[in-house]
């Protein structure tokens, strides 16, 4: 009885912004579960919750009750890798868009000398408020999920492992000391991913890949994606319902 009261706080807590859809076909296609594995269903069942879209801060803070830290003490509930709707990027025209702005085949900045374009969407909720790690320099402050990637002291780290006194990547290519490491609560959950793999957000040079598998590793299973939209196989934001569409075992490459 307690693993059927789990599971229905699991789908019972959902985000109304999100892929119900895709995630309530990712729940069926699960195999049924035994006594001795429900644990791990209950975390195939939220995993199919995350990768559609379905997860916001306050559907983790419902989610990890008491019974459900007792009954399964593995279970990981983690928010997708994201921007919140308020982040900006660079076109390249030289105007500014927030990432709720933000569509399929728009030029954003890579680096101090690229653009880039954005060709998919791993997470796009507008309907959604989520805590953020806040990175500030002299210049700018970013705001990011904790599992997210950027650049800090020559390599590509989580945002969660970010101090002060770290160094970060400007949009200009110079390198700017952290001068603070906060939480911080925004609305909306936005992720672009780019043809190259980075993106510069509020002036500073991130990753559009997570924790949740390595960014290189990442980037080449996306690989065929970027040739087909390249080629012109599909276009605007019908490609993001196309790659929403994509096996389970991709959606869990670049989505944390």
């Amino acid at each position: 009885m307690k693993f059927v009261l789990l599971a229905t706080a699991l789908v019972g807590t959902a985000s109304a912004a999100c892929d119900t859809e895709g995630a309530t076909k990712c729940v069926t296609d699960l195999d049924l579960p035994g006594l001795d594995n429900m644990c791990d269903w209950l975390q195939d069942t939220f995993d199919c919750s995350s990768n559609a879209g379905c997860v916001t801060q306050e559907y983790c803070d419902a989610l990890m009750t008491d019974a459900l830290k007792d009954a399964c003490p593995d279970f990981v509930c983690t928010l997708p890798g994201c921007f919140p709707a308020t982040s900006t990027v660079e076109l390249a025209n030289g105007n500014v868009k927030t990432m709720d702005q933000l569509v399929i085949g728009d030029s954003v900045r890579v680096s101090d000398t690229e653009f880039s374009e954005v060709y998919y969407f791993s997470t796009l909720m507008g309907e959604s408020t989520s805590k953020f790690v806040e990175i500030s320099t002299p210049q700018s402050k970013v705001q990011l999920t904790a599992g997210h990637f950027l650049y800090v002291n020559g390599n590509l780290v989580e945002a969660s492992t970010v101090k002060v006194g770290d160094v970060v990547v400007l949009a200009d290519g110079t390198k700017s000391p952290v001068t603070g490491v906060a939480s911080a609560w925004a609305p909306g959950l936005y992720n672009p991913h780019t043809l190259h793999g980075d993106i510069v957000v509020n002036g500073v040079r991130t990753s559009t890949y997570t924790e949740a598998v390595h960014p290189k590793l990442a980037h080449g299973i996306l690989s065929p994606l970027r040739a087909m939209y390249s080629a012109g196989l599909t276009f605007g934001q019908g490609f993001n319902a196309f790659a929403k569409g994509m096996p389970s075992w991709i959606l869990d490459a670049v989505s944390a």
